[in-house]
């Protein structure tokens, strides 16, 4: 499943393609057809991401919703492009480009009303500028919780997947089974501060990267050697992934 800096390219794409832009809509696939009508020959206003969550509004006051999940795919290419596959879900087209969307979890439509809602169900996006660290804290400080399951708990944190939870744990030193109101705020505010970093920093190298002046992906997920102190890496599983980490160096 993509983590949140992969949707927030993708908004960024969509909005640099179709922003501004009147957009022929369909829905090859068949399953989104009525929405595909509501927004049809509308102006594409912008395209926004948190978390994992993507919304297109439109100024016919719509937003598409948008979930990849496991098997969500996209694919932008020059207009007219080529004709459209049965599994498209949605395709967006405006003069210059096309966007195909085959596989979502998610593919809706959504008023105003209900986007609210639905941000207001989502924890806080490292990503986003308006995030803060002090309303996640808040939720977690007196949590039982294992820190490393409640990274993955997109209504306390969203955006971050499996391999982000790894490195930002082993980056801050912090072993993922200590529970939330074990650690002190300054703990959590380094482990923050390591997701705004490289989780905007994937955003615009449009790849996870754990490195300013490399191009290093990961240092722990799916190692078998700490790059540390040269143990074998832990495996377990944590909140319905596979987690990675060093007992020895993080504690």
């Amino acid at each position: 499943m993509p983590e949140g800096h992969k949707i927030h390219r993708l908004a960024k794409d969509l909005n640099q393609r179709f922003k501004s832009t009147r957009i022929d809509a369909e829905s090859p696939q068949g399953r989104f057809s009525k929405g595909a009508t509501l927004i049809n020959s509308s102006v594409v206003t912008s395209a926004q991401a948190w978390g994992k969550h993507l919304t297109i509004q439109t100024s016919k006051d719509w937003f598409v919703h948008i979930h990849l999940g496991l098997y969500g795919r996209f694919k932008f290419s020059s207009a007219p492009g080529a004709k459209a596959g049965e599994t498209v879900r949605l395709r967006l087209r405006n003069n210059h480009s096309v966007f195909d969307l085959t596989g979502p979890s998610c593919c809706e439509l959504l008023g105003l009303k209900e986007l609210q809602e639905l941000h207001e169900r989502l924890g806080p996006d490292p990503i986003r500028p308006s995030a803060s660290s002090e309303d996640v804290w808040r939720k977690i400080r007196n949590s039982k919780v294992p820190i490393g399951k409640i990274l993955l708990e997109q209504r306390k944190i969203s955006g971050v997947g499996n391999i982000y939870r790894a490195e930002a744990l082993f980056a801050t030193q912090i072993n993922p089974n200590r529970q939330a109101k074990e650690l002190e705020e300054k703990d959590f505010e380094r482990l923050w501060d390591w997701l705004v970093t490289y989780m905007r920093l994937g955003v615009s190298r449009n790849r996870i990267t754990t490195s300013i002046d490399s191009t290093q992906e990961t240092m722990i997920y799916a190692q078998e050697e700490c790059p540390q102190c040269q143990r074998q890496v832990d495996k377990w599983d944590l909140g319905g992934r596979s987690m990675y980490a060093c007992l020895h160096c993080q504690k």
